[in-house]
């Protein structure tokens, strides 16, 4: 999280609602951040790992607006894709 600033300037690109995709992000940190910053915001992810998946599913802490969906239960009407690469970088893909 010390990278990247707490995803400071990745919340802060976050529409108040809406819904966004978060793909494979590293063990799920960001995600978990932005629902808690913006909780107008339905946020889902999808990992490709199952595991972290399962990880990410399960964790108690998770606030109301965050979802972890396999890829086969991915829905249409995103306004917004955050795709991670294996290094943790993300990239913004409006829809």
């Amino acid at each position: 999280m010390r990278r990247h600033g707490s995803y400071r300037d990745l919340a802060g690109a976050l529409p108040e609602s809406g819904r966004v995709l978060f793909v494979n992000p590293s063990l799920g940190e960001p995600a978990l951040v932005c629902a808690l910053v913006r909780k107008g915001l339905s946020i889902d992810v999808t990992m490709d790992d199952p595991l972290l998946h399962d990880l990410g599913s399960h964790c108690v802490g998770n606030p109301d607006n965050l979802s972890y969906i396999r890829r086969d239960e991915l829905a249409e009407g995103y306004c917004l894709k955050v795709i991670f690469d294996d290094k943790g970088d993300y990239t913004l893909a409006y829809e």
